[in-house]
């Protein structure tokens, strides 16, 4: 079994506060409204029990409401079952040292595997930093842009809780823009949704709802090497026939 253990690149949101006397960066008026996620805005499974994910949660800085934590560990219970992964989240009130090796350390402390992360977020220097471990379905920049994107804001405003809500938002959508049915095997299995069994069949009918299509666009009415592509891809003997090997849903199953 894969430890969590420091990756070769470091992942790290440094709030530079001057940033925000000059403009620099997206900030939100003081006047906005707090996000709120809910499970059916985010398309979580609400059923599920999160008992078992309190424990991945260490607020010692004492800023997160009770609904918030019980959100945090309803994005973890969902993202185990869909994906054997979770991020385990920690609220201080200050470091010794960099906040980097805090992370990692504190990750290997509670035993985290090779697929999970941990956010720690310092208070007392408004700082924040996402380690991941080696097999953690993003890559390194990857973390930093929706570190950059999503949590941000929201911890120069010491909005703490409702930035990592809105960063787990955001990272449940990356998991649901690219993960389908190709990724499915053995110890993969599709998630069941309204009691309906993820299948090419199901995605097709659209019965099973997280199915998507993808498209081809071109500039105009496709003519020459371009109609040439095009045409493979729609091939049911070529194009489609690839699709179907490698697990996606052709567009006639």
């Amino acid at each position: 079994m894969k430890l969590f253990q420091k990756t070769s690149v470091a992942v790290a949101l440094t709030i530079i506060m001057i940033a925000a006397a000059i403009g620099i960066g997206q900030w939100r008026a003081a006047s906005a409204d707090p996000v709120e996620e809910t499970a059916q805005s985010t398309g979580l499974d609400s059923s599920l029990s999160t008992a078992a994910y309190t424990k991945w949660i260490d607020d010692q800085a004492n800023v997160l409401t009770d609904q918030q934590e019980e959100q945090i560990c309803l994005f973890n219970a969902n993202w185990v079952k869909r994906y054997d992964s979770l991020i385990a989240l920690a609220v201080v009130d200050g470091v010794s040292g960099g906040i980097d090796d805090y992370a990692y350390s504190l990750g290997e402390e509670i035993e985290l595997a090779s697929s999970d992360g941990i956010l720690v977020i310092d208070v007392k220097n408004t700082d924040g930093y996402l380690a991941v471990g080696p097999d953690y379905p993003m890559t390194d920049q990857q973390v930093t842009s929706y570190m950059d994107q999503s949590l941000y804001e929201y911890v120069a405003a010491g909005e703490y809780g409702e930035g990592v809500l809105n960063l787990f938002a955001d990272i449940n959508q990356f998991y649901v823009d690219n993960y389908g049915l190709g990724y499915l095997d053995k110890s993969t299995k599709g998630l069941k949704v309204n009691n309906v069994q993820a299948s090419a069949q199901t995605a097709l009918s659209k019965q099973w709802p997280v199915a998507r299509e993808l498209y081809i666009f071109t500039d105009g009415q496709p003519t020459g090497e371009v109609k040439a592509l095009v045409d493979y891809l729609l091939d049911p003997g070529k194009g489609q026939k690839s699709v179907r090997e490698v697990g996606y849903v052709p567009l006639a199953h």
